[in-house]
C-alpha cells in the first residue's frame, strides 16, 4: 500500500509538470503592454507676414538699406530721361527761370542709366538731408554747395568729388549728356537712408472724382496726370505728349500723386533762383485711383520726415507703388478734371 502511495505521488508530479511547461515551442505570454498614446502633430504656424518695401508698400525685393537721390533735368533739351521709370519717389520743383528739375529717389530698385543729370539746389538739398540720401549731382549753387558740406551730406558731385560713376552721351549736346548708374552710385554710399512710415492701406476717406490734374508749372512744361481705370494709376504727359522714358519707351506712371503747395520767393545766388519753404506746415492734395483728398502736410524739423494728412488729421493712405511729388507755390491753381 505505501508502495502504491509513492507512485500515485510520482504521476501526479509529472501531471503538474506537464501542465505548467506547455508546448516548449510555443514562446511564453508576458503580460499585455498598453498600445503608445497617438502623438498630435505639431502645429501648423501661420507664415509670417512678407517684408514691405516702406518706401514703395509693395513686397520688397531686395534687401538695401541706402537711399540713392539723383538730379535729373527738365528742359526740353534733356527729354525724353532715362531712368525715371524705375524710381520709387520723384518730387519735381522749380529750379529758375519757370524750369522744374526732378530729384528721383531710388531705395531698392536700380538704373541701370539715369539723367541727364543736373545740379543741385539749396531746397532738394533739405529734402536729401531728410532721406539721409546719397546726392548725385553735377555742381549747384553755391548755398547748396556750402549745406552738403555744414550737413554732412553724402555728396556725390561728380564735377568736384567722383566722377567715376558718371559718363557722357556723345548724341547728346552738353550740359545735357550727363548719365549715371545707381548701382555704381550705391558703391560710394556709407550711411543707410532714413525711410518714412508712410501707410499703404485701402483709404476708407471719400475723394472727389480726379480723373486727370494738370500743373501749370509753365508754357513748356505743362504736367499732366490722367487716371487709367485699367491699372489704377495715372500716366504721366508733358503737355499733351505721354512723358516716356528713353530707354524703355515706356511711359512714366504714378501710383499716388501729391500736390505740395509751399512758399516760393525770390532767393539763391543765380538770377531767377527761387527758394522754397519746404519745413513747418502747408496745404496738399492727393490723387489715388481716381479720386482727389485734401488735407496738408508737416514737417516739424530739417531731419523730420514730411508727414501727409487728411483734413480731419489722421495720415493719408498711399496705394502701394511709387509716388510723385509736386512742389508748387501756395498761389498755383491746378486744374482738375
Amino acid at each position: 500500500m505505501p508502495r502504491l502511495k509513492y507512485f500515485l505521488l510520482i504521476a501526479l508530479m509529472f501531471i503538474v509538470t506537464g501542465c505548467q511547461s506547455g508546448n516548449p515551442d510555443k514562446p511564453v505570454q508576458g503580460p499585455a503592454l498598453n498600445p503608445p498614446a497617438p502623438v498630435s502633430p505639431a502645429p501648423t504656424l501661420p507664415a509670417p507676414p512678407p517684408k514691405l518695401n516702406p518706401v514703395t508698400g509693395l513686397v520688397s525685393k531686395a534687401d538695401k538699406s541706402a537711399v540713392v537721390a539723383v538730379m535729373v533735368e527738365n528742359t526740353p533739351e534733356a527729354r525724353p530721361q532715362s531712368g525715371l521709370d524705375k524710381a520709387e519717389v520723384v518730387y519735381e520743383m522749380y529750379a529758375e527761370g519757370g524750369i522744374t528739375r526732378f530729384m528721383a529717389l531710388y531705395h531698392e530698385n536700380d538704373a541701370t542709366v539715369v539723367g541727364p543729370v543736373r545740379s543741385a539746389r539749396t531746397y532738394f538739398v533739405t529734402m536729401v538731408r531728410q532721406w539721409n540720401a546719397g546726392y548725385a549731382h553735377a555742381g549747384g549753387n553755391q548755398d547748396a554747395l556750402d549745406l552738403l558740406r555744414k550737413w554732412g551730406i553724402q555728396d556725390l558731385d561728380e564735377i568736384y568729388r567722383l566722377p567715376e560713376p558718371y559718363w557722357r552721351d556723345s548724341s547728346r549736346r552738353a550740359p545735357h549728356n550727363l548719365y549715371t548708374n545707381t548701382e555704381r552710385l550705391r558703391r560710394f554710399i556709407k550711411q543707410p537712408g532714413r525711410l518714412p512710415t508712410w501707410p499703404f492701406e485701402e483709404i476708407s476717406a471719400s475723394g472727389g472724382p480726379a480723373q486727370s490734374v494738370t500743373i501749370p508749372f509753365n508754357s513748356f512744361t505743362k504736367t499732366t496726370y490722367r487716371y487709367d481705370p485699367a491699372s489704377g494709376i495715372y500716366l504721366r504727359f508733358i503737355g499733351d505728349r505721354p512723358h516716356a522714358d528713353k530707354v524703355t519707351g515706356a511711359q512714366l506712371e504714378a501710383a499716388n500723386v501729391i500736390i505740395q503747395y509751399a512758399v516760393h520767393r525770390p532767393g539763391g545766388d543765380e538770377p531767377g533762383a527761387v527758394d522754397i519753404t519746404l519745413s513747418g506746415k502747408g496745404r496738399a492734395e492727393y490723387l489715388r485711383e481716381g479720386k482727389k483728398y485734401s488735407g496738408y502736410w508737416q514737417k516739424p524739423g530739417l531731419d523730420q520726415e514730411t508727414e501727409f494728412f487728411l483734413e480731419d488729421g489722421t495720415r493719408f493712405k498711399l496705394r502701394p507703388g511709387n509716388t510723385w511729388i509736386e512742389v508748387v507755390p501756395t498761389t498755383m491753381k491746378p486744374i482738375y478734371q
